[in-house]
């Protein structure tokens, strides 16, 4: 029943989160009159936004619109289908995936005479992911004291092939979308006025980029809903930090947090182990 402002949920394991998000939705939507479109909640994988959508399906069956449920990267990607001409580059851009990036990393490290012993192209990958979530360009990098003087000249390099080949990773789907968010704040305005009420599941997985995401989303009407766990981070390695779920309360000090402490879906033995 929490509306209209800052919200954190801390939610273990089988405690029922999804079930929370889902009857969250509901009620806002039949009670409260809210707008399907204008819900955004955000998950970490394709698999549990599929799992919300039926089941915020089955609990409002008959909606003619329904909220935008779905990952940070087919949101971001559905913004820059839209707005991504703003950095003068095609609307009809073409998503790498892991193998395309490796097969251009491999390309580089030739045509640059670089030994791919001492800079592998999943290293490589690794690096420019880390960078990427960071929210820095390649200039940015350039410039950094520590950078790696061979990573930083594979990145300029891999950037400047994305943008001639009209390509994205995906770490560019977020990356784009808060440049143009910052660079145009009409654009941003116009994004926070579609959603202003935003969920966002597994926060304890966010990196800087996602944070920096959500964070100028919500900034409008503060009506975030944050559910996550401390003890779940799994995506650290991807640039993912705790800190974000720790500090939503210096964010946001009027936060409200709400505790579901109780596991629905293990066995007593599994627990008491």
């Amino acid at each position: 029943h929490h509306f209209g402002s800052p919200l954190l949920i801390i939610a273990g394991a089988g405690a029922g989160k999804t079930m929370v998000l889902t009857h969250k939705i509901k009620f806002m939507i039949t009670e409260l009159g809210i707008y399907p479109d204008h819900i955004l909640a955000i998950t970490f994988t394709n698999k549990a936004a599929k799992e919300m959508k039926e089941r915020v399906r089955s609990l409002l069956p008959g909606l003619t619109t329904y909220p935008f449920l779905g990952t940070f990267h087919s949101f971001c990607n559905e913004v820059l289908r839209k707005e991504i001409q703003y950095l003068g580059r095609s609307q009809s851009f073409i998503i790498m995936d892991y193998s395309d990036q490796t097969r251009l990393v491999k390309q580089l490290l030739k045509s640059l005479n670089i030994d791919d012993k001492k800079y592998p192209p999943a290293y490589v990958l690794s690096q420019l992911d880390r960078i990427k979530n960071t929210l820095t360009t390649v200039s940015g990098y350039e410039r950094d004291s520590k950078k790696d003087p061979v990573i930083s000249n594979l990145y300029h390099h891999y950037q400047q092939h994305l943008e001639t080949q009209n390509l994205v990773d995906f770490n560019d789907l977020l990356f784009l979308t808060v440049r143009i968010w910052n660079q145009f704040p009409d654009i941003l305005e116009k994004y926070q006025d579609q959603f202003p009420v935003l969920l966002v599941d597994e926060y304890q997985d966010t990196n800087h980029a996602q944070w920096v995401l959500i964070q100028l989303l919500a900034k409008k009407f503060r009506n975030i809903c944050a559910v996550g766990d401390f003890d779940q981070t799994i995506y650290s390695w991807r640039g993912a930090s705790v800190q974000n779920i720790l500090q939503f309360e210096t964010n946001y000090p009027d936060a409200t947090v709400i505790k579901l402490e109780e596991n629905y879906r293990s066995t007593g033995t599994i627990l008491s182990a």
